[in-house]
């Protein structure tokens, strides 16, 4: 989970996107503190290593910063390690990311329960889904060049600013040919190129 950043948002691999339009969620606490009551779910649980990320400029921590706006994107993904493997929870399905996060925090809030009534062991079954997909999970491990638009034997520098021009192209809310999947995909190759050098 070295890679993964709280911004710009890091949707996981693998999982779909909402389309259409999205709920609202009137009763959603303020982004700080849906933040806290994720944070808390997910420490009663037992996780580590959390990482909240979204598209709206915050600490890798999760605490958004004082000039906080909603982005066009309001997904929201928390990156975790529980019993000692990574997982992933995300949800973009409301139009705010305070209401993501805390959509987010009562499902870790309805496991805890589960749990806690003594079937632990379908909580293993249940986050067996939610594990976060390992780096560098592109097409084809031979690709990432493709993707990052190098070739295999160009030094770092060159390697790292395509890899910095390709993320200002496809953010959603700043690049200029904005592309979730795009912006997923070449993270992903990045990730795999460090993974091997």
């Amino acid at each position: 989970m070295d890679n993964i950043t709280a911004f710009p948002l890091c949707w996981p691999l693998g999982h779909t996107r909402t389309t259409g339009d999205k709920a609202w969620w009137p009763k959603a606490p303020t982004p700080g503190a849906a933040r806290d009551e994720l944070f808390l779910e997910l420490e009663r649980l037992g996780a580590t290593d959390i990482i909240l990320s979204t598209n709206a400029p915050a600490t890798k921590g999760g605490t958004f910063y004082a000039s906080y706006k909603e982005p066009k994107d309001s997904g929201v993904a928390v990156y975790f390690t529980w019993k000692g493997r990574p997982r992933v929870l995300a949800c973009d399905r409301f139009e705010k990311i305070h209401m993501n996060i805390r959509a987010i925090a009562l499902t870790v809030e309805q496991l805890r329960r589960i749990a806690s009534r003594g079937v632990a062991d379908f909580m293993d079954k249940v986050f067996t889904g939610f594990d976060a997909l390992p780096p560098g999970s592109v097409d084809s491990p031979d690709n990432w060049w493709k993707v990052l638009g190098v070739n295999q034997d160009d030094g770092v520098k060159k390697i790292q600013a395509a890899y910095r021009q390709l993320l200002k192209k496809y953010h959603p809310d700043t690049g200029t040919e904005p592309s979730v999947s795009m912006l997923q995909k070449v993270k992903a190759a990045w990730e795999f190129y460090e993974s091997i050098f």
